[in-house]
């Protein structure tokens, strides 16, 4: 938990920037697992580089600089200085290199004394988009620039160098309401994606409940599985949920990812 990462009055900015973008209660701004999860509000939006390279430099000194992937029973790769090492079956082993911020990100409306809420689950790395930004033209959209494929039986198409996330960064941008807590199920699970509600039970005595303070961030580990049969759930990924805000002000929260160079 990172604290003071945004200003108030930053944090201000981008709920207004995001309501005239315009919230949107429906499907077209999520996907469809994400969409069952969840009873909220969303818009997603791409932030243009410089903002999203501001959000990184602040958060980054606090950060792991890699991640060492490895498979059970199998040492994990060496790298200098301290990394961070996560055990994935499935997933390619190797050293992941900080890189920065996914630009894709989404911004979350908790309406007050609703049940708008986000049912448990584990984030997923998320596919990258960018803006290409060309001196004297508008900026244009480069969707799922990432390559790494979602089928449920693919491999992992990608090439060294390309990216993929490891962290979720959730950037809270209001305060002043009763619950609306973020609620970390803390592991380790080792579960399937269709047995949620058995971690939940497994952990019910292990749980975290982190209060919203607008401009801090929350960062915690993601799942790489992504539906695909041939990846068993990291130990290390947190099962959380988002709770309702009781009132009297609406919630307002920032999702994106960290993301890594990838070299194995």
């Amino acid at each position: 938990m990172l604290k003071d990462v945004l200003s108030r009055a930053e944090a201000e900015r981008m709920v207004a920037m995001a309501e005239t973008m315009g919230i949107d209660r429906g499907g077209g701004a999520t996907s469809g697992a994400d969409e069952a999860d969840r009873e909220n509000g969303a818009v997603s939006w791409v932030l243009h580089r410089e903002l999203a390279d501001q959000l990184f430099e602040r958060i980054a000194p606090h950060l792991p600089k890699s991640i060492a992937v490895h498979s059970p029973g199998m040492p994990a790769p060496v790298s200098t200085g301290e990394p961070w090492v996560r055990e994935i079956a499935g997933a390619p082993a190797g050293i992941y290199a900080l890189h920065g911020l996914n630009a894709r990100s989404r911004i979350y409306r908790y309406e007050a004394e609703t049940d708008d809420a986000f049912s448990p689950h584990f984030d997923e790395t998320w596919p990258g988009s960018d803006l290409d930004q060309q001196p004297g033209c508008a900026p244009a959209l480069k969707f799922d620039e990432w390559r790494y494929s979602r089928d449920a039986d693919g491999a992992w198409a990608w090439s060294d160098g390309d990216r993929l996330s490891h962290l979720t960064v959730l950037l809270y941008l209001s305060d002043g309401f009763t619950g609306g807590e973020t609620l970390l199920h803390l592991g380790p699970h080792d579960v399937e994606g269709e047995l949620l509600a058995a971690a939940v039970a497994e952990a019910s005595a292990r749980t975290t409940a982190v209060s919203p303070i607008a401009g801090s961030v929350l960062l915690f580990p993601q799942s790489l599985k992504l539906s695909r049969r041939g990846i068993m759930q990291s130990p290390t990924a947190i099962l959380h949920e988002g709770l309702p805000s009781k009132g009297p002000a609406a919630k307002y929260v920032l999702r994106t990812v960290r993301r890594r160079h990838s070299n194995h």
